[in-house]
């Protein structure tokens, strides 16, 4: 019976160990909307998302009902005047503000509206392009925005996620202080009353280890569950992204109780303790 105790000690400290690091590690990274936003501005997600707005507005327009044959002649470099990586980010970083506002995320298309038309207007005027008139203008405009927004919206694929991002985001801190005032009272619990041998913590430090060194995979198999349920690239590059950001301090720590674990170990073997206590755990 006292192993069997000894052994749920360990499993409660190690758990609430790795709750503790897990929760900080979010707390001061996918938590923080600057984060967020820093990450995704320092990735190669808008570059691949502007190439392939870019691409399916050269095709759309194409083989749409409001083609026509004088725009057509300058419609890449239309394109590449107007569709601009800056866009896709005002864009999305507006989904952005509205999802840690706790607001249904959406995409209004005001960004790609107006930089559409001003980038346009100031390369038609630039080059004095004449032959372009308003009534060829206004439709490739409309359907260009059209498409900027079917491949930057995510609605119908983030609600699920942005109601459990949204529970999370409000209890972070709290999970994160109880989970470490019960971390606390459980490690002077077990020194002080119950009296663990160093040996105890060791093998408990190297139970740590793997759930921090195990964490990887769980995020994982949530990220195969995200792209099922999301089916767009540049959300799954998104995960990866954050999953990154998270586990490695999460890995690193697990490397660290590793350390501790054998060296609490080798210290109560040199310290003689009883070989009894190598079942503490």
């Amino acid at each position: 019976m006292k192993t069997f105790i000894k052994f749920i000690d360990g499993v409660l400290i190690a758990l609430l160990a790795f709750t503790v690091c897990l929760s900080f590690v979010c707390k001061e990274t996918i938590m923080q909307k600057e984060y967020v936003k820093k990450q995704l501005a320092s990735s190669e997600i808008y570059t691949s998302l502007t190439k392939e707005i870019k691409e399916s507005i050269l095709s759309n327009y194409r083989n749409s009902s409001v083609y026509n044959e004088v725009l057509s002649a300058y419609l890449e470099p239309l394109l590449d005047e107007a569709v601009k990586k800056k866009t896709v980010q005002k864009e999305v970083e507006a989904m952005v503000d509205d999802l840690y506002a706790g607001k249904e995320m959406s995409v209004k298309g005001t960004y790609f509206t107006e930089d559409y038309n001003d980038s346009i207007n100031s390369y038609l005027k630039k080059n004095n392009l004449n032959v372009i008139n308003a009534d060829m203008l206004s439709p490739f405009i409309s359907k260009a925005v059209q498409v900027a927004i079917s491949h930057v919206d995510m609605t119908k694929y983030t609600n699920r996620i942005a109601q459990q991002f949204k529970i999370i985001k409000d209890h972070i801190q709290i999970i994160f202080m109880a989970s470490s005032v019960s971390l606390a009272v459980l490690i002077i619990l077990s020194m002080i009353i119950v009296k663990r041998k160093i040996r105890f913590f060791g093998w408990t430090m190297l139970l740590t280890s793997l759930l921090h060194l195990l964490s990887p995979m769980l995020m994982s198999a949530y990220m195969s569950y995200a792209h099922l349920s999301f089916n767009k690239e540049y959300l799954t590059d998104f995960f990866m992204l954050m999953k990154s950001k998270v586990t490695q301090p999460v890995m690193i720590a697990g490397v660290v109780y590793v350390i501790l674990g054998f060296t609490f170990i080798y210290l109560s073997r040199k310290n003689k303790e009883p070989e009894t206590e190598v079942n503490n755990f």
